[in-house]
């Protein structure tokens, strides 16, 4: 009797994958037939699918695995689904946190009358930057409740990528859209560094570069300086070969630092880099660290500060600005289009006299806007290709202003 109950339980035992595979076989095809008869579903029909559909999604809660199935379904469901009430049923989301698949989907239906809302909610709740850069793009789409809800909900979402096209809106016709834009702006602007102020950066590696500079700068015999950010600072790196080459023999310093913004470079400049020096020329290249932040104006503003204390402490030295590189893979990129409304801003600096600006970013791009991660492996900082870019665009002005290298 004994050996008979061992040799059953090796059989269930040995059989229980099959079987549990077989079970979720059957509930897989069950799970498809329903949510195929939901993507016609309409309210007032039978609602047994809809019933079973909700059950396995709850039951998938605790499963990684089984739920990011399950979440595939759903979105495809989406996809097809042909009524208001499918699309309804099937949009919202089913936990704190939804998929950031769903994002493209949910979009579509920021325009809809009847689901706009529901839309607006469920992407609210996905953490992923698709769903903030898709209520984004309809802000300028919708009107009325929808774009009041939008506005509120990228304002909680901390999203100042927005605040520029949020801003336009605080003097919008209709007062409730009016109103979120002005209580939007000031939540936005909570906390944010003005780009005119001169601010210091407290980390330790941060003032041990200031430092260094200073010391370099108080070695005198500097006939050019280049002043930016971590693009700038990447002269070390990526294009230190292309460095010697163009400027190795003409008494240049690099004053870049990774992660500066204006108000940074600013202080930078009235706290040593400039001190005892009368350099020729003094390129620019700052402000894409302030697009996430900032609007265009504002970097804008922070430039030309720059360029107003480079001419009141160096009134000898010749300034290039440069427009901001592009960054990010095409021209839909947000903080591209931050950079370059600055950069049409940033036009206006040139006086014909001392002061000169150039925007090389095109000869970064293809012809279709795209950027290359041969020229930008990251889409934000140069390869040795785009420092060779860089240094043949700008060449002419310093030839003209340093002498040839």
């Amino acid at each position: 009797m004994r050996r008979a109950f061992e040799i059953l339980l090796t059989i269930l035992l040995l059989a229980a994958p099959a079987l549990a595979a077989a079970a979720e076989a059957d509930a897989t095809a069950r799970l498809d037939e329903d949510l195929k008869a939901l993507t016609t579903f309409e309210y007032g029909q039978n609602a047994d699918p809809l019933k079973r559909v909700e059950k396995t999604v709850f039951a998938s809660v605790k499963n990684p695995a089984q739920r990011e199935a399950v979440e595939e379904r759903l979105l495809k469901a989406l996809e097809s689904a042909t009524t208001r009430d499918a699309k309804s049923f099937l949009g919202r989301p089913r936990r704190p946190r939804g998929p950031a698949r769903a994002a493209p989907q949910l979009e579509a239906l920021l325009t809809d009358p009847e689901l706009s809302h529901m839309a607006r909610y469920a992407l609210g709740r996905i953490e992923a930057p698709a769903a903030v850069e898709a209520l984004h793009r309809a802000l300028g789409k919708t009107s009325g409740q929808m774009q009041t809800g939008i506005i509120y909900t990228l304002a909680g979402r901390r999203y100042r990528l927005a605040l520029p096209d949020i801003a336009r809106l605080a003097d919008a016709r209709d007062k409730a859209v009016a109103q979120a834009a002005r209580e939007a702006v000031a939540r936005l602007r909570e906390g944010v560094e003005s780009t005119t102020a001169p601010v210091a950066r407290p980390e330790e590696g941060w003032m041990k570069r200031h430092a260094n500079m200073n010391a370099r700068v108080a070695q005198g015999n500097v006939d050019l300086l280049l002043i930016g950010d971590s693009i700038t600072q990447g002269w070390e790196g990526g294009g230190a070969k292309v460095w010697e080459e163009f400027y190795g023999r003409r008494n240049a310093v690099n004053l870049g630092i990774g992660g500066d913004r204006t108000q940074h470079v600013l202080w930078r400049l009235r706290n040593g880099n400039l001190k005892g020096i009368a350099p020729k020329l003094a390129v620019v290249m700052i402000g894409t660290n302030n697009a996430s932040e900032n609007s265009p104006e504002e970097i804008a503003a922070g430039v030309r500060a720059i360029v107003e204390e480079l001419r009141a402490t160096l009134p000898r030295a010749q300034v290039l600005v440069l427009g901001i590189f592009p960054r990010g893979p095409d021209n839909s990129d947000p903080r591209r289009q931050v950079n370059r409304e600055a950069n049409e801003i940033l036009a206006r600096l040139a006086d014909g006299k001392a002061v000169r600006c150039m925007d090389i970013g095109p000869k970064f791009l293809g012809g279709d806007g795209t950027l290359s991660k041969e020229i930008m492996p990251d889409l934000l900082h140069l390869s040795p290709q785009g420092y060779t870019i860089w240094a043949e665009s700008i060449e002419p002005v310093v030839a003209e202003v340093i002498g040839p290298k």
